[in-house]
């Protein structure tokens, strides 16, 4: 059965401050006692730009309507794997963390097959969160728009 306490949220946080890159700043919460997400708050690299480039593009390829992230915020738990290109900057990044995050005797021997759930505990990673968006450092960001990249403004 899935069990987080503080004990070892903070054997996570000690190596999330092993391999997160100075500039980024980011919270860790338990949730439920069954969870800890990672909410990522700021950095130098414009992820909410990056994230709506990734989706304008798969919009495009199969012929969907693009809706850009606008408020500054996505829950990419569902997704933290494949949110970003392996090209990408953000992605060693993001790879790095979720490795962290399961760092503190993870495993996930659950069976959606047979609806079967037995893992040490859930991973949630968010960019931002309402009502605090997150928030690019970057000097050269700070001069444009975040929330949505020029190729999406038409």
């Amino acid at each position: 059965m899935a069990y987080m306490d503080q004990r070892t949220k903070a054997q996570i946080a000690a190596e999330l401050k092993k391999v997160m890159p100075p500039g980024w700043k980011y919270t860790l919460s338990v949730h439920q006692h069954n969870k800890i997400m990672m909410t990522i708050t700021a950095a130098p690299m414009d992820i909410i730009g990056e994230l709506n480039a990734v989706r304008q593009e798969k919009a495009h390829r199969s012929g969907q309507d693009f809706h850009p992230i606008t408020d500054g915020c996505a829950d990419l738990s569902y997704c933290v794997e494949t949110a970003f290109p392996a090209a990408s900057e953000v992605y060693p990044v993001i790879k790095k963390a979720t490795q962290a995050l399961k760092s503190a005797d993870w495993f996930d021997r659950s069976d959606g097959t047979t609806d079967y759930f037995d893992t040490a505990y859930y991973i949630a990673l968010q960019i931002g969160r309402w009502p605090k968006p997150f928030v690019c450092t970057a000097a050269a960001a700070l001069t444009t728009d975040t929330t949505v990249p020029a190729s999406a403004k038409l």
